[in-house]
């Protein structure tokens, strides 16, 4: 997926691979603040968490911060993991309607290869574009263009 969206000419950070701070992961998470939108993929864990949780709750947690920031957010579900909340299993959660990608019939590159792949990541990284834009205007203009 990093790959996929490098494409798009964006660049991913993640916690804690790109940045890191000496706080809490939630602390951690909102320090990033030059982020300008958010890719969350559910895909089957390998293991438990420590907890016994069949996959990270910050996999709830951080997709909805971003949403509360008004960041343009893409959410992919695979579709082997069953998880409610913004994962819709408990039906659909607008605005958070996972691409879901079905392992069992689709391998991991014919899922990058999809039109529903393609459309989801131009859309989101348009997205992503429009508000650094936003974001990173200064707040007056001292020339006229008129």
């Amino acid at each position: 997926m990093f790959n996929e969206i490098k494409e798009v000419l964006l660049f991913p950070r993640t916690l804690p691979n790109t940045d890191q701070y000496p706080n809490t992961t939630l602390e951690n998470v909102r320090r990033i603040n030059s982020s300008y939108g958010t890719i969350a993929a559910l895909l089957k864990p390998t293991r438990r968490t420590d907890q016994l949780e069949p996959y990270s709750p910050f996999m709830q947690i951080e997709p909805s911060m971003s949403f509360q920031h008004g960041l343009p957010l893409l959410l992919v579900k695979q579709s082997t993991i069953k998880a409610g909340g913004i994962w819709g299993d408990a039906g659909p959660l607008a605005p958070f309607t996972p691409l879901i990608w079905f392992s069992e019939t689709t391998t991991v590159d014919e899922f990058f290869e999809s039109v529903a792949w393609k459309e989801a990541l131009q859309n989101w990284a348009g997205q992503v574009r429009s508000g650094y834009f936003i974001q990173t205007n200064p707040e007056f203009k001292y020339t006229c263009d008129d």
